[in-house]
């Protein structure tokens, strides 16, 4: 039988868990040290001694079969991890969790809205307690492209006028406010809304250029206007493995539908081509049909969805 109750401060009896996290990692990802990585990611969330921060655990007798971590600020809530044994009835388990920590937040805190930050593999037990919870449930693709394999689409005709500039530091202003310009009013349970304000998009960017998004970011412009932007950035999936990641690629809502998208993307990817980058890797949200077909026509493969979710009160 199972029950819920608030983690102790001494975090008692949790080691099970996190050697489960640790070997179900490292069975999905095949390495080892993502194993260590994971169970190092919660150990930390879990170790959280902020007191806005809480964590619930899921009893079977004396044995913890699962946590969620949650915590409220004003009228909203964040979901910041959910894990549930694999030796249980992982959807109901996870069902109970979300249940308990909803409800904790909408009782206690008073929430309005509540969104979840974080994904666990494989997604469908998790999925399946979300939508039972009463949580809109958006999902995310992880898509791939293997650079020598990739196809490129013909370039739209008519568009002398459109230049493709690489990434300088005095573009900074143009790629705040195109990255504005391509949020405003957005609707999308991926984002808080103070992520797509504009000084939430400002740290975002900021935190982007600071990580490094050297040499294939660019923007797209239209004669002297700045009307699209793709940030790339690259990294090491393994001590060897270079890795490009294709951060953002937006285009602002009044020159949509007009092959910009695919151009600029297709420019990207021929420079690491031509560079000899291997791999590029982007996540989606497939509600979004036409940037989902886009990267299918470039040859991008579906990798892994992730769901995300997000309750609403009423």
């Amino acid at each position: 039988m199972l029950s819920v109750r608030p983690l102790k401060p001494d975090a008692r009896g949790l080691e099970p868990v996190l050697q489960d996290i640790e070997a179900a990692a490292a069975e999905y990802w095949a390495r080892r040290e993502a194993g260590r990585r994971e169970r190092s990611w919660y150990e930390r969330l879990l170790g959280k001694s902020n007191s806005r921060s809480r964590t619930l655990v899921a009893h079977e007798g004396k044995l913890v079969r699962g946590f969620v971590t949650y915590r409220a600020q004003g009228a909203r809530g964040t979901l910041d991890g959910l894990y549930v044994d694999r030796r249980v009835d992982r959807e109901a388990t996870a069902q109970l969790l979300l249940h308990a920590a909803t409800s904790d937040l909408q009782h206690r805190d008073k929430v309005r809205r509540i969104d979840n930050r974080f994904y666990t593999w494989p997604e469908d037990y998790v999925t399946g307690a979300f939508k039972d919870t009463g949580y809109r449930v958006v999902s995310r693709a992880n898509m791939s492209l293997d650079l020598p394999n990739a196809r490129f689409p013909k370039d739209p005709p008519g568009r002398r006028r459109v230049r493709i500039l690489p990434w300088k530091s005095d573009l900074r202003d143009s790629l705040y406010h195109l990255a504005h310009e391509c949020y405003r009013n957005k609707e999308d349970a991926v984002y808080l809304p103070e992520e797509i304000t504009r000084e939430g998009i400002r740290t975002r960017v900021d935190e982007l250029i600071s990580n490094g998004i050297l040499p294939y970011s660019s923007l797209l412009a239209i004669g002297d206007k700045p009307v699209g932007a793709a940030i790339v950035s690259i990294g090491k999936t393994e001590p060897d493995t270079r890795q490009a990641v294709l951060e953002e690629l937006c285009i602002v809502p009044e020159f949509r539908q007009q092959g910009l998208a695919s151009l600029l993307l297709g420019n990207v990817l021929g420079r690491m081509h031509e560079d000899g980058e291997q791999k590029v890797v982007v996540t989606v949200t497939l509600s979004n049909a036409s940037s989902y077909r886009l990267y299918r026509s470039f040859g991008f493969e579906l990798d892994q969805v992730v769901p995300h979710a997000t309750w609403t009160d009423g």
